[in-house]
């Protein structure tokens, strides 16, 4: 198998030693993990993984996710508005050595930890605005931020920048190539 999309609204339970030794593209959609531990158990189980999707997941019962894939070429991440309550802080660690093109759209309630993503080039970043939420999201967006030095074509959306103007005075990023969506 190459290409695997499990797009089913239930609670998905990982047992150990699930693996899936061809598997290139995988898309992950309305599923509600159980635990952390299920999350983990997919994700390293994909040893040769190139492209990952993961969109409109309920996220309430996870504390932290780790996406640690070597292989990892494409990673679009969508939690939509309704995927994490305000009130829960979920962090996110983007460890992907290989990655070229991260796309992420998000809740300002995801706290998304960049490692190892030198190689990126490409990346589109639209974090929706709350201001419930404004300075944790300004800081989760410039956390993300900061762990893209080689990206060559930014696009920061709208939401976005709202999120990280109040802020930017007392901050100094560069950016070259920014491309504006007023969307």
């Amino acid at each position: 198998m190459i290409s695997l999309c499990l797009g089913l609204k239930f609670t998905l339970h990982i047992p150990n030693g699930i693996r899936f030794p061809s598997l290139k593209k995988l898309v992950v959609s309305e599923v509600t993990f159980a635990d952390e531990m299920s999350v983990q158990q997919l994700f390293s189980g994909c040893p040769v993984l190139q492209e990952l999707t993961i969109y409109d997941c309920d996220w309430e019962n996870l504390e932290r996710i780790t996406v640690s894939i070597s292989t990892l070429k494409e990673l679009t991440i969508d939690f939509d508005y309704y995927s994490v309550d305000y009130d829960h802080h979920m962090k996110l660690m983007i460890d992907a050595v290989n990655l070229l093109l991260l796309s992420c759209t998000c809740s300002q309630s995801i706290d998304i930890i960049p490692v190892n993503l030198t190689s990126v080039v490409d990346a589109s970043i639209d974090f929706e605005y709350h201001p419930i939420c404004e300075p944790y999201a300004a800081h989760c967006v410039f956390q993300l931020l900061s762990g893209l030095s080689s990206v060559q074509s930014l696009t920061l959306y709208n939401n976005t920048l709202e999120v990280c103007l109040p802020i930017c005075s007392s901050s100094s990023f560069f950016f070259l190539n920014i491309v504006y969506h007023n969307a």
